[in-house]
């Protein structure tokens, strides 16, 4: 599709979402010659609980920053999942395809992450704008909708490394993106203890006991566990970190079983209460 199109731009839209009528005028107003990347907000609708939900995402730092600004405030916009997705950026299109950025057809999850890691490199400068320009659709927020994705682990590992490798090199990687990069891949070590525990998956309880020990015996796994620290100390967070550190093999497959059992008969509750 990229190497096809013929236009000065690149925009990324997914099937199922859809886009504000005056998305393409504001970005490419936002688009200037020494500018490589247009940035914007958006909103997520979705269905949680049986109730429609709206969330709106907007950056908190706004208009036009030279790359290192951006690389040193990195977590801002990471943590708000502003990095991650294509569809809320204005690319230029000859910095796609003269410099040969092009997706990862073997990950499964992180290949968006990857490719706007990679374009990021080749900017000089960002401009971000608050509009809420794109609308998100999903199903719904939480975990328990999602299928089970094999080797999730590795995908979210190389993710985590392309970022400190971009911050390290560019001497970006200071205290603020530190925290928030750790927490971050915090959050996917129980994304991933999700995704083996999780009812919609068919494996066995060996299979599941198998995967949580390759998970907790990952290098990237134990070296995360001994630098991440949350700025709320959250029961949960500090209840998986001991489990994790200590090899709690049994006790974190009961834990999010437990969890998910939870959730699923919440989320029953609340679907009754509703109608």
């Amino acid at each position: 599709g990229v190497l096809a199109s013929s236009g000065k731009y690149i925009q990324f839209i997914d099937s199922d979402d859809f886009i504000e009528r005056n998305m393409i005028f504001k970005m490419v107003n936002s688009m200037s010659i020494d500018v490589e990347l247009v940035l914007c907000g958006y909103k997520t609708l979705c269905l949680e609980n049986g109730r429609k939900k709206e969330v709106l995402t907007v950056p908190a730092i706004l208009g036009i920053y030279e790359i290192e600004y951006i690389l040193n405030n990195f977590s801002i916009l990471y943590e708000k999942w502003l990095i991650n997705p294509l569809w809320n950026k204005l690319y230029k299109a000859e910095i796609i395809k003269n410099n040969h950025i092009f997706f990862d057809s073997n990950l499964q999850l992180g290949e968006d992450l990857i490719f706007n890691l990679e374009y990021l490199k080749k900017c000089n400068k960002v401009h971000i704008i608050n509009d809420v320009l794109y609308n998100y659709i999903t199903i719904e927020m939480g975990s328990l909708t999602r299928s089970y994705k094999e080797n999730m682990l590795l995908s979210q590992i190389k993710s985590y490394k392309a970022i400190y490798e971009l911050l390290n090199v560019t001497k970006s990687y200071n205290k603020q993106n530190q925290q928030t990069l750790e927490t971050m891949f915090f959050s996917t070590i129980v994304d991933c203890f999700e995704n083996v525990v999780n009812t919609n998956n068919k494996l066995s309880v060996y299979d599941k006991i198998k995967n949580i020990r390759i998970i907790i015996e990952n290098d990237s796994v134990i070296k995360n566990i001994s630098n991440v620290t949350f700025k709320n100390n959250i029961l949960k967070n500090e209840i998986i970190k001991i489990l994790i550190k200590n090899k709690c093999t049994y006790c974190i497959l009961f834990l999010f079983s437990i969890i998910g059992s939870i959730r699923k008969t919440v989320k029953l509750l609340l679907i009754l209460i509703n109608k």
